[in-house]
């Protein structure tokens, strides 16, 4: 069996150990825009306040992936799903077997975010500590 899973949060993660309590061989890839991935999502708001540091926001050293058989493409967008045919196409051209499907990231209420919260992934929250 194939699995995708798009989006790398800490549901992704679930995904993966959900996947592997029943079935141990099964493939799995796991689709990501971002090339850093691999945080805790609400802890951007800790590290704009200096309350934890980005080598505390990791959710599974890498090993995890390695462990479980993940193939991750990170750095790569899903551009479109197709039912029919039950395939994701990819930024790079590339089809991928479908499988789940992601969500949007989460809309941040801090000062340091701008204009009353912004879309925030982790490489914007070191931009902004960055110039602030």
């Amino acid at each position: 069996m194939r699995y995708v899973i798009i989006g790398g949060s800490a549901a992704a993660i679930g995904c993966i150990e959900g996947v592997r309590s029943v079935d141990k061989t099964g493939e799995i890839i796991l689709i990501t825009r971002e090339t850093e991935w691999n945080y805790s999502r609400p802890l951007i708001s800790y590290l704009l306040e200096g309350k934890t540091t980005r080598d505390k926001m990791w959710c599974r050293p890498d090993s995890f992936f390695t462990r479980n058989g993940v193939t991750v493409k990170a750095g790569v967008l899903a551009t479109a799903l197709d039912a029919g045919d039950r395939t994701v196409r990819l930024s790079t051209g590339e089809r991928q077997a479908a499988g789940g499907h992601g969500q949007p990231p989460v809309r941040a209420a801090h000062s340091r975010a701008g204009n009353g919260g912004a879309y925030l992934l982790l490489p914007d929250a070191v931009r902004r500590l960055g110039s602030g």
